[in-house]
């Protein structure tokens, strides 16, 4: 997580530093901060599924699965074909039938 944290210093706002970081501290475990530096990015960069979906990931963590749900639709609307987002979509619709 230091070396991203580091290439945004020298980068702010850098989308490969940004989704890293966020990526790293999902990784840990560390949900929160990951949010705390996607939800920003994101109000400027809606259209980035690679974060919408470590977004959706560190919300399913957090046991926000509507949040997630929201975010992985809005992934699939951007690529169609993304297999992980749809399998971790699945995932939260069988999740909430209780299977």
């Amino acid at each position: 997580a230091g070396h991203y944290r580091q290439a945004l210093e020298r980068a702010p706002g850098d989308p490969e530093a940004t989704r890293g970081l966020a990526e790293s501290l999902r990784e840990l475990k560390r949900h929160d901060e990951a949010l705390g530096v996607l939800d920003p990015y994101l109000a400027r960069r809606e259209g980035d599924a690679r974060a919408l979906r470590v977004r959706a990931g560190c919300l399913q963590a957090l046991g926000r699965a509507e949040e997630a749900a929201a975010d992985l639709d809005r992934v699939l609307a951007l690529e169609p074909g993304d297999a992980e987002a749809r399998r971790d979509r699945a995932a939260i619709d069988l999740a909430a039938r209780g299977a």
